[in-house]
């Protein structure tokens, strides 16, 4: 069973907000970027650049972040959380072709409601789910059902393990 300690409310226009705080999803974040060579583990030279949702610098509206002046170093992530009201992935295959104006679709994450990526920042602990072959040069995955079907091997072979419950599927989007 999986659990999850907030619930996605659809609002008038069909989008979802958290119900703890209203944050409209998507969600956007201003982070640093993250390069294999100033990041701390070897796991991480296949890619060309790791995107995930950690470590985000601030939480901005759709607004600021189309027009915020970023500095090299910076993105800004759009994250579309998976999850409908009753905690159920939300079936929406081509979310992947939503246009988000000035940004680009990079993949999508696997992470826990802390927005701890399962993909990449656990070095790779889930190797009986997904293998590095099945992450794309940001350290995502491709494709909405291969994304669904890593996170149901995920639920499968490791369900005993402590954040299982919590594992999540975001779309996600990002502005450099």
């Amino acid at each position: 069973m999986r659990v999850w300690n907030f619930v996605y409310l659809p609002d008038e226009s069909g989008e979802y907000r958290v119900a703890l705080d209203m944050r409209k999803n998507p969600q956007f974040f201003l982070c640093d970027r993250r390069f294999p060579d100033t990041l701390d583990c070897d796991d991480f030279a296949v890619f060309e650049e790791v995107v995930t949702l950690t470590e985000p610098l601030e939480i901005m509206t759709e607004e600021l972040a189309r027009d915020y002046p970023l500095t090299e170093n910076q993105q800004i992530l759009c994250e579309y959380c998976m999850l409908d009201i009753n905690g159920n992935e939300i079936d929406a295959p081509d979310i992947a072709e939503r246009v988000i104006e000035g940004f680009t679709f990079c993949g999508f994450e696997i992470a826990d409601e802390w927005e701890i990526s399962a993909l990449t920042n656990c070095g790779f602990a889930y190797d009986r789910a997904f293998t590095k072959d099945d992450l794309n040069r940001w350290g995502l995955i491709d494709g909405y059902q291969k994304a669904r079907a890593v996170l149901e091997k995920m639920y499968e072979k490791y369900s005993d393990a402590p954040d299982a419950k919590d594992w999540m599927l975001f779309a996600v989007w990002r502005r450099i």
